[in-house]
């Protein structure tokens, strides 16, 4: 009990040190705009699945660069019922009361599943509320392999930069800053918030994320000594991720193509890159010891575990260890090793990480469930949305890009076939906006007539890229 007296009185000065800052006063009303459809990917199973968004902006605020803070649910990358939503919406609300453009984000789930010989691959326990913990999860703690684990983060991860790039390509309708960008999650969705964020080189691209051999249908058994086995539960799984009329029985489910670049496919050509400026890791980890570097883009970090946290370790350690023993055979099986925030911090205070960085851990031996979000979610809430006022506060210098031109085709530049969405880039590019000449493998790009830029815009050049300048090229 002393241990969380001493957090929250920290915890609670650390708030009224920094109250004061813009950003972090809850100043305005809220509208949500609910299940926006960001794009579509393929699940694991080859079916095209719909990403969606909820939108959570301030009433009465005039800003026209407003940041914006997107949170991801958990759910161990399988909860069709997207785990801790609420808790996700509910910062999603505080901290568009404060001045922020606000997301609670979905992003692809499920991954196939251990086949098993008949029998049990359950718990051992008959304490309802282990039983009841396992059948939330429908069959979705036994993947066949590590690999799908990766597999599933690699895809969340993917989602995740599309919806930020989507976002920013929105930002004159959602009166957004095109730089001021922070994400967070709980759970499975604290791993996937700081995959997109690390996972920035091609080369980083895990091996599990390529082409492998097929899954196995695991095809759930009971045993003659079963009244209530596993038989189906399997299934209900499959059919959760894979509504009718989709066919998940059909051999062309358990194929694993590779999963193509790191930054996916949603809104791939809209000009907007993935960067942020911070990130918060809730009962989270990462899964690569390299991930952490020092570069001009590592972001500001903010770090919160419970030490005893029984789903994610605190430490290293795999997923779901801690309750191993009450299941007859263990979901740790099937999990690759996490690397949790005690180990984060350790690895940033080693390599004396320049960026802005907090940790809080709240140690509570009697807390029931040291997975949640504890003390409370306003406590937690607060302390995140006051750091990120710091970050917001100490870095005036990102640059904004409010549009954008992508040439994505072979040959001329004045050709609007040649330009995503036919947009073609006027003669004078104006400040604020970013051209990316980004020609396929194989393809040119020719500047055949006089373009100017202006001060305060952008070319770039996608490395790799046959970039010919026949026209005038006029930088101002």
């Amino acid at each position: 009990m002393k241990k969380f007296l001493s957090v929250l009185i920290l915890v609670l000065i650390y708030i009224n040190c920094t109250s004061q800052l813009p950003y972090s006063q809850r100043r305005y009303g809220v509208v949500k705009e609910a299940d926006i459809v960001v794009g579509t990917a393929l699940n694991y199973c080859g079916r095209m699945d719909t990403i969606t968004v909820s939108i959570f902006k301030p009433v009465g605020d005039s800003n026209l660069k407003r940041p914006v803070a997107i949170f991801i649910h958990g759910g161990g990358f399988t909860s069709t019922d997207d785990a801790n939503d609420e808790d996700m919406s509910f910062f999603a609300e505080e901290f568009a009361k404060r001045g922020y453009v606000a997301v609670s984000a979905d992003y692809r789930e499920g991954f196939h599943l251990y086949p098993f010989a008949p029998g049990l691959p359950g718990p051992y326990s008959n304490e309802p509320a282990i039983v009841d913990f396992y059948n939330s999860f429908d069959g979705g703690f036994f993947a066949a392999d590590s690999a799908e684990l990766v597999r599933a983060a690699y895809r969340a991860q993917q989602d995740i930069k599309g919806i930020i790039r989507w976002l920013k390509g929105r930002n004159l309708q959602d009166s957004t800053s095109t730089c001021k960008y922070f994400i967070g999650g709980h759970s499975a969705g604290a791993i996937t918030a700081l995959a997109a964020v690390l996972l920035d080189k091609p080369e980083e691209k895990p091996t599990a994320a390529g082409n492998l051999p097929d899954a196995v249908n695991p095809n759930w058994q009971d045993t003659v000594q079963q009244l209530a086995g596993p038989a189906n539960k399997d299934d209900e799984d499959y059919r959760e991720h894979n509504p009718l009329p989709f066919n998940y029985e059909n051999p062309a489910c358990y194929k694993r193509p590779d999963l193509g670049d790191i930054n996916g496919t949603i809104s791939k050509n809209n000009g907007f890159d993935e960067k942020v400026m911070g990130v918060m890791c809730l009962s989270g980890g990462i899964a690569d010891t390299a991930a952490f570097d020092q570069n001009d883009s590592s972001p500001a970090v903010f770090l919160y575990h419970v030490p005893t946290d029984d789903m994610v370790p605190f430490d290293v350690g795999k997923p779901l260890d801690r309750i191993g023993n009450t299941f007859n055979v263990s979901p740790a099986s099937f999990a690759p090793v996490v690397y949790g925030a005690n180990w984060i911090w350790n690895k940033l205070e080693r390599i004396n990480y320049q960026q802005f960085r907090r940790k809080l851990f709240y140690e509570d031996p009697f807390a029931n469930s040291p997975h949640d979000i504890l003390p409370t979610l306003g406590v937690v809430c607060d302390s995140a949305a006051n750091f990120f006022a710091e970050v917001l506060n100490a870095d005036q210098s990102c640059t904004e890009f409010t549009e954008a031109f992508v040439f994505t085709g072979n040959g001329n530049w004045n050709n609007p076939a040649n330009w995503a969405g036919n947009r073609l880039p006027p003669a004078t590019v104006l400040s604020g906006t970013q051209i990316w000449v980004r020609p396929q493998q194989g393809s040119i790009c020719i500047l055949n007539v006089p373009v100017t830029v202006r001060p305060g815009a952008a070319v770039f050049i996608a490395e790799g890229s046959d970039f010919r300048i026949n026209g005038n090229l006029i930088l101002q």
